[in-house]
């Protein structure tokens, strides 16, 4: 079972899914036959209509390939990091990517202390080299 939100309308409306294999879906309906899972802005004909319309943008532009091949390079380019001891493992799929942690050291994998907020002197230094 897959709960979405905010993508698929890209946040320009309120819209959530809660999308389920066809065994949960059976069950379901042989069981109550109710499937009750939202209903604050159920229905939504303005929703429904933009999120169409992302899918068709979606598909249009073919943003599905392009996240896989923008994935791989990123996946390349984080993946160079590791060579330092403080990076732990990258990870990811399509543009889901990141690094596992900031530590001391490979071999331990402690943790630096919070209080040198070294996730924001990175990010900084990031945006610095563009």
């Amino acid at each position: 079972m897959i709960v979405a939100a905010k993508g698929l309308s890209s946040g320009y409306t309120p819209m959530g899914a809660v999308i389920a294999s066809g065994e949960i879906h059976r069950v379901i309906q042989e069981g109550s036959g109710a499937f009750v899972h939202g209903h604050t802005y159920s229905q939504n004909p303005l929703s429904a209509a933009i999120g169409c319309a992302v899918v068709d943008y979606l598909l249009k532009h073919d943003l599905i390939r392009r996240s896989a091949e923008m994935g791989e390079y990123f996946l390349e380019a984080l993946k160079s990091l590791e060579r330092h001891s403080f990076v732990g493992d990258v990870r990811g799929r399509g543009l889901f990517l990141r690094e596992s942690s900031l530590q001391r050291t490979k071999k331990t994998k402690e943790p630096f202390d919070p209080k040198l907020r070294l996730n924001g002197l990175i990010g900084n230094r990031a945006f610095e080299k563009g």
